[in-house]
């Protein structure tokens, strides 16, 4: 359960914090724009930032299988 706890709270934090920076850097107030028409790129970047990022960080510490459906979950 810690494990399982440790690995959604990478996966969690990380792309939010990816998220919430690239946002402010556009000066988006809010996540409201993910739910528009262009909101697609950025479900295309933090699956991006997921792949390249938190999966090669968390794959070698919980495995590969879990850290995806980690992933797939949230």
């Amino acid at each position: 359960l810690e494990s399982d706890i440790a690995l959604k709270l990478r996966v969690a934090n990380g792309t939010h914090t990816a998220l919430a920076h690239g946002l402010a850097l556009l000066k988006f107030p809010n996540t409201d724009v993910l739910s528009t028409v262009t909101g697609g790129i950025w479900m295309e970047f933090i699956d991006s930032f997921v792949a390249h990022q938190v999966h090669r960080a968390a794959a070698p510490i919980f495995g590969d299988d879990e850290t995806k459906e980690c992933w797939e979950d949230w």
